[in-house]
């Protein structure tokens, strides 16, 4: 369990980790990195009032029960698409397939990915 203020930190962390491995093997990611890093950071406030949704009386997050029930569905759920401001995010097959903005290209993470996210988040 994290409060609502970790978690949210934790996200950050997440996303700051994630765009310095993937800016490794992608010019186009550490171009937009200060970009995207300034947009995770401007919607503070939207994660939080998120992560207050999901949190319990005392304003915990039990970060591991939810991720591995979401981690059950991606795993035997056939694939789906999730519409967002950024394109369609496709999740199944043990998959979570996220579109890069502005851009042809796409994050691909896998069980070993959300499991590296359940461990950041939980911290």
């Amino acid at each position: 369990m994290v409060t609502v203020d970790r978690f949210t930190s934790n996200v950050q962390t997440y996303v700051d980790v994630l765009l310095k491995k993937l800016s490794k093997d992608n010019p186009l990611i550490g171009l937009t990195k200060p970009l995207i890093q300034r947009g995770v950071s401007k919607y503070t406030d939207d994660i939080k009032k998120y992560a207050n949704m999901i949190a319990d009386k005392d304003g915990n997050i039990d970060v591991v029960g939810i991720l591995d029930e979401m981690t059950d569905s991606v795993i035997s759920d056939s694939k789906f698409d999730i519409d967002t401001p950024f394109g369609k995010i496709n999740i199944g097959d043990g998959k979570v397939i996220i579109p890069i903005p502005l851009s042809t290209k796409s994050v691909t993470l896998d069980l070993n990915d959300i499991t590296e996210l359940k461990n950041t988040l939980n911290k």
